[in-house]
């Protein structure tokens, strides 16, 4: 689904304790519920980000395809000849489906477990990883 990470949005309110709206001024600055949201929300547009270049492992080739700066979201290979470089794995598209915008795997994995969390009901008891 593109842009899933949008989704994340409510997820991520949901397991957080409501915030008031309050101005910069009267609001503390290191306020943990943000840090939690900034975090998560870097960590999936960053992610989103990197899609078009993900699994090229060569530096030169990925800067080139984004003209030294990754300004715009694009889709798998789609500066790289519609593939990428997956080691061991020769070129190909490792994102068949995916449009640009959309999560690599590794955002994939941080929206499950966004929405593990929230579909919880107990969420104050520890989670059992046995």
């Amino acid at each position: 689904m593109p842009y899933r990470w949008l989704s994340a949005i409510a997820v991520i309110s949901s397991l957080l304790p409501a915030m008031t709206r309050a101005d910069a001024t009267t609001r503390p600055q290191n306020d943990k519920s943000d840090r939690i949201k900034g975090a998560f929300f870097g960590a999936l547009v960053s992610d989103a980000l990197c899609l078009g270049s993900h699994y090229e492992y060569d530096a030169k080739a990925i800067k080139e395809a984004y003209n030294g700066i990754i300004s715009e979201y694009m889709a798998p290979g789609e500066m790289m000849g519609g593939s990428t470089h997956g080691v061991g794995w020769g070129r190909r598209n490792y994102h068949p489906g995916q449009k640009k915008g959309d999560q690599t795997d590794y955002g994939e994995y941080n929206v499950l477990v966004l929405e593990y969390l929230a579909s919880r009901k107990d969420t104050a008891s520890d989670i059992d990883l046995n």
